[in-house]
This record gives C-alpha cells, structure tokens and sequence, in this order.
C-alpha cells in the first residue's frame, strides 16, 4: 500500500491537484453505512524505542479501546496492536497514543475509508517529526508527517499528505547506530546490538552512555575510581597486533580508539592481524569471496549487520539471479542474512539500498500475519527465509 501511496503523491503533486478537506468530508458525511461487514486492523510503525521511550500503546476509536504494554527491544514496524469491526462506507477514526509510564509521549489521529473485508491503518509516529501542528480540530491541519502538518486523513487518502519527505532511504539522515527506513516519512529504527555495552542507541544522537559523576577521579589521587577502566589523560601504545601502531588516550575513564591510519574497512577473518585499527582482532571480521562479497561474522542481528557493511562502504548483498545465488552457495556453509526485507511495507520484499530484479529463491513463500518476521537470510542449501531482524547470524555483504 505504501508503494501505491507514493506513486499516488507523485502523480497528484505532477498534476497540481490541492487537497479540499471539506469536499471530502461531505462526501463522506453522505456514505451508505449500511455497506458491508470490515476488519479495520491498526499496524504501527515506530522509531520511538519500545520500553525506553514508551512502555504502552493506546489505541482509541468509538469502538472501544486497546491498551499494549510493551518490552524493551521490541520492534514496531507494521506491528499490530488492534482490531475492531466497522462497515464499508464509514469511515474510520483512530487514535493511537504512545505513553510512558502513564504520561503521553505522542499521540497522532488517523482517518480514512473502509473497504471490505479487512481494511489496514497504517499507523507512523516518527520520533522526529519536526511539526508543530495545531491543536484545534476546526483546523484540518492536526497531525504530524513527515516535516509538515497535515490532515488525519493522511497518509489513507495520498492528496491529504502532499509531498512525500523520502522516496528511499538514501533521502533520510544516517546514524551510527540507527536504520534509515522511509514510509513516505523517514524514520531511524535503533539497531539493539550496534552500541558498545553500557550504551544505548539514540536515534539522530548516535551511540551514548551515561557515566554517574562520582566515578569520575576528581584529580586529587590521579587514580582510577570504582567502575573506571583507565586514568584520565593516560595514554597507551595501542594497534601492536597487526598492521596497526599508534596511541590513544583516556577520556572519561574509557580508552578511546587507536590514532593510527586504517588500513581496512573491516578486519580480514582468520589472519590475526587489527586490519581497522580498532584495537579488536577478527572481530567483527570478513572473509572476500571469490566473487567479491564479504562473507562476515559474528552472528548478529540484520540491523546491525545493515549497518557494519554500510560503514565498510558496503551493503547487505542483494541477489539478482539464479547464477549469482549458485555463486553464493558454493562459499556458505551456514545460514546469513541478504539484504532483502519487508520492514517498510509488510508482505512487499525489497532490497535494502539496491535495485530489484524480482528474483527470488524462497524455500516457502513468507507468511507472516503476525508482522514479526521482516528479514531474509539465505542458508547452506541456498534457499531463502524469513526471520525476526534480530536473530543473530553472519551476513553477506557486497559493494
């Protein structure tokens, strides 16, 4: 639905059409709501992160309302958190409110038509959506998406949103530890794993990590106070182990990182040398195939590995045909995430940041009404499956 929405905004924007909130509302007004029996489902898509930025999701429409708790590291792309009957005709109105701990985060209002037999509301709440958006109902202008307020009626009705603030992932801003993903809005999905241990992933912040002031040394014994892994200002020879030599310094009681040059993106598997200079052997690590990609390890999940072969100037490898995933095969020995994924728009399979040529080489066609599984990993026979982005396995990358 998301591609036909864009497609749709393209084409209304090309023909200079302008959204009449009231044209449409009357004709609203005037429906037969003696139409058929709908399934309206609301699925939420989020970057506000799951039991850190909100605990509970509220949805509340004249049928009644629906109270979610929520966990920590729970992913909420086309997730869905309510279901209640309507008839074709009447148009449904939905609030869904993202809470923490009792206290609203975000609330965003969606409006639109039913069709039988099951209608979806695709319900976005970016964390960054810059609008300042008017609370009056009187004015149709209520909601935010994107950079822009706009009707509730968007995105259901695509002339109601106007143009679009992303057509692919390439048009949002980049984190070191957060997904681009587009819906016609951007997003940053927070990668759980793609943080050192005792940081967290703060979308359009990057990797951050509280230090409690008391374990700071206040300079009176030069020593290093509980919890500290170095003194402040020290330095120490660093990169001895392979190609790398140099010196880094301490900085809040954290070593931090080489000053030598790089030789490699990535750390070249099984050779014992620091080839990235970052003070790690091997890991993470990759392995050059004969036909160019990267083979690499550890296990992780698919975002974080999106994330690591985007930093090596790579990508999550896309496969194109038959011959090229027979090619792939011949080098795997155990199962690891490709770049293909339905994150965006759940059932449509696409490839992350690569041109598709519809190939695809599923063991069983993905069905999954449950939206949990969203990323595809090809295994040692070369057939693909779905599974949850955040189980954790090697991954092939490409340029």
């Amino acid at each position: 639905m998301r591609s036909l929405l864009m497609a749709l905004l393209v084409s209304s924007s090309a023909c200079g059409r302008v959204w009449d909130v009231d044209s449409y509302r009357s004709k609203t007004d005037a429906a037969d709501v003696a139409g058929d029996p709908v399934e309206i489902v609301v699925e939420l898509t989020t970057d506000f992160r799951a039991g850190l930025d909100f605990t509970s999701v509220n949805v509340r429409t004249d049928e009644g309302a629906w109270d979610l708790a929520v966990f920590e590291g729970t992913t909420f792309i086309g997730m869905r958190v309510a279901g209640f009957p309507g008839r074709e005709g009447v148009d449904y109105d939905v609030e869904v409110e993202l809470a923490l701990g009792g206290d609203a985060v975000a609330t965003r209002r969606f409006r639109g038509p039913t069709t039988a037999p099951q209608t979806r509301v695709m319900a976005t709440i970016a964390r960054d959506c810059a609008a300042e958006c008017p609370p009056d109902r009187d004015d149709p202008a209520t909601e935010c998406w994107g950079d822009r307020c706009v009707p509730p009626e968007c995105p259901a009705l695509p002339d109601a949103c106007g143009d679009l603030q992303c057509t692919d992932e390439t048009d949002c801003p980049s984190s070191d530890c957060a997904l681009r993903l587009c819906t016609g809005e951007c997003l940053e999905l927070a990668v759980e794993d793609a943080c050192d241990p005792g940081e967290e992933c703060v979308p359009g912040v990057g990797c951050s990590g509280e230090m409690d002031a008391g374990m700071r040394d206040a300079g009176v014994d030069g020593g290093i106070d509980a919890g500290m892994s170095c003194v402040e200002t020290s330095t120490r020879p660093c990169g001895t182990v392979g190609v790398c030599a140099g010196e880094e310094t301490c900085v809040g009681g954290e070593w931090t990182g080489c000053t030598a040059g790089t030789a490699r993106e990535y750390d070249v598997c099984l050779d014992g040398l620091d080839n990235d200079c970052d003070g790690n052997v091997d890991a993470p690590c990759c392995t050059e195939t004969s036909s160019g990609h990267l083979l690499c390890y550890p296990a992780a999940g698919w975002g974080t590995w999106a994330l690591r072969c985007e930093a090596y100037g790579y990508r999550l490898a896309s496969i194109d045909s038959g011959e090229e995933n027979e090619s792939l095969l011949r080098e795997l020995d155990e199962r690891a995430w490709i770049g293909l994924t339905d994150l965006t728009e759940e059932g449509v399979f696409r490839w992350r940041l690569a041109p598709d040529t519809g190939y695809r080489n599923f063991a069983v066609e993905p069905d999954d009404p449950d939206h949990l599984r969203n990323c595809v990993a090809m295994d040692e026979t070369g057939l693909w499956r779905d599974f949850a982005c955040s189980l954790p396995f090697p991954a092939i990358c490409e340029r």
